[in-house]
């Protein structure tokens, strides 16, 4: 009975994360075809990937 749950959970989780990666490359052409979205979208992206990566290595070091 467990697995049977943990089976739907699993698929239903795998459903969302392909319906976001639809979704997302949806947002990425549409912006790709605007260049002023494309030029603020990048503003916005890198200091996020910045921050990430970042907090990435303080949590590596402790």
């Amino acid at each position: 009975m467990g697995g049977l749950f943990l089976e739907g959970g699993a698929s239903s989780a795998s459903a969302a994360v392909t319906e976001l990666l639809s979704i997302g490359s949806t947002c990425v052409s549409w912006i790709m075809e605007n260049s002023l979205l494309s030029v603020v979208f990048a503003g916005c992206l890198i200091p996020v990937a910045f921050r990430i990566i970042k907090s990435a290595k303080n949590a590596a070091k402790n």
